[in-house]
């Protein structure tokens, strides 16, 4: 069963990921990339980036249950080489297929380093004006 907290991250993350995925469609029509192709590469990027983040979270959670650290950076180790392998799958079905766009399908899984990153300079400097 998930956590609260990865619930609640995950839910952050499909949030902000909603946003992006927005601003990428509008950037690439902009460029004039034919949309459907980026709508779907974005949506299939996006829902796997989420997937990936779950599957952290729970292999995270079960690495703590283990109560040993060399057996949990085992747990760790066997995960993330997992969900590396996972990544490299669907980046090869994103560069195969004829119906998905490839910056499409990677970028998302980029956006949790973005939000995250973008969370923290907000908060800096949020923090910094409450302080003068």
């Amino acid at each position: 069963m998930l956590d609260k907290v990865i619930r609640e991250e995950r839910a952050m993350l499909a949030k902000g990921a909603a946003v992006l995925d927005l601003i990428t469609l509008i950037v690439s029509r902009l460029l004039g990339q034919e949309l459907i192709h980026m709508a779907l590469g974005l949506l299939f990027g996006t829902l796997f980036q989420l997937l990936l983040f779950t599957l952290l979270g729970l292999n995270v959670q079960r690495s703590l249950q283990t109560g040993d650290p060399p057996k949990a950076r085992r747990v760790m180790a066997v995960g993330s080489f997992g969900r590396y392998i996972l990544a490299g799958v669907v980046i090869w079905v994103g560069i195969r297929s004829p119906w998905l766009n490839v910056f499409g399908v990677v970028f998302p899984l980029f956006y949790p380093k973005i939000l995250y990153f973008s969370r923290a300079v907000y908060q800096q400097i949020r923090s910094g004006k409450e302080e003068k």
